[in-house]
Formats: C-alpha cells, sequence, structure tokens
C-alpha cells in the first residue's frame, strides 16, 4: 500500500464511519503466516508465483530508482541500496546508489536509472488480496479496499509505469 491509502480511508469512511481499520505493513513472507492462522481478515501482498488464491488488483513494477544526476563512472558497477520496503530510509538512499523501488513509490526527485547503468530488467509481482471474510461488513469492506486500490491505480494511469527521467552516462 502506498499513495492509494488517503483515497481508501476516506472510501471506508464513507461507507461506515464506525468502522475501526487496523492497518499493518509487514512482509510478504509473515503476512501470510499470520492471515493463515486467523489473526488478520486479510491481506495485500506482492507475490511472484501462484502458491495461493486471491484477487489479483494489478502489477507492481520495479525500477533502478537514483537520483537525477547519480556519480557513476564508466567500467564500474554501480552502487546499489537494499532496504526493507517499510523503510523511509529507502527514499533517502536513491540518492546515493541505485535502489530497487516501485515506480508508483519511487520518490517524485528521482529516476529510472537502471537502464542507464546496465542493470538487469527488475520482473513486476502481481498484487494480490487474500481475505476469508464471513461476515456482510467485512465482505462490503473489502469491496470497498479492492475498489479504491484500482481506482488509485487508474486515475495514477497504472498498472503500466509512470512517466518518469532517465539517465545517461
Amino acid at each position: 500500500m502506498g499513495p492509494e491509502i488517503p483515497a481508501l480511508l476516506a472510501r471506508l469512511t464513507s461507507l461506515d464511519p464506525a468502522l475501526t481499520v487496523v492497518l499493518l505493513v509487514g512482509t510478504a513472507r509473515a503476512l501470510p503466516d499470520s492471515f493463515g492462522s486467523g489473526r488478520l481478515d486479510a491481506i495485500i501482498i506482492g507475490r511472484d508465483d501462484d502458491r495461493r488464491a486471491g484477487e489479483g488488483l494489478g502489477p507492481e513494477h520495479f525500477g533502478g530508482s537514483a537520483a537525477p544526476a547519480p556519480e557513476h563512472r564508466d567500467g564500474e558497477k554501480p552502487r546499489l541500496a537494499t532496504t526493507s520496503p517499510c523503510c523511509t530510509v529507502r527514499d533517502v538512499a536513491a540518492r546515493l546508489a541505485v535502489a530497487a523501488v516501485p515506480h508508483r513509490l519511487a520518490p517524485a526527485e528521482t529516476v529510472d536509472a537502471g537502464t542507464a547503468l546496465g542493470l538487469p530488467a527488475l520482473p513486476s509481482l502481481s498484487i494480490v488480496l487474500h481475505s476469508s471474510p464471513t461476515d456482510p461488513r467485512t465482505r462490503e469492506t473489502l469491496r470497498a479496499i479492492t475498489a479504491a486500490f484500482r481506482e488509485h491505480r487508474r486515475i495514477s494511469g497504472l498498472p503500466g509505469t509512470a512517466a518518469r527521467g532517465a539517465v545517461s552516462r
């Protein structure tokens, strides 16, 4: 989840002002375990395989996000920044090195430097909603979440990639 959260919260508030939603951010490895054990009603995760059935919300495309003019010399390997996807340090790291970031979450001032620096293309992941609603209120809430997520992607020009700058050597 990312920039679609304001639209999502507005939609849920209009649906049911008394609704309480607890949003947890975790890894695509830990969240399915919590969902499978019944601790969570639903999860939205990125996945690169078809292990578990769920409702597809669209693809997530990645790029090599970097500062507009990264320091790089021909023949030198680019510096890579890897951090947890829910770490705000990753946004800062893109100014120091190239970081694998979903296009929709890349800071506006960065560019996709992967191609210019000779990095391999990054695969896309499917964004999937897994749920097991048992009551009408939860089903309606999940429909609203799905609609808000898809609406944000449509308005933002997704599932394709947003127009972003490029880096040349």
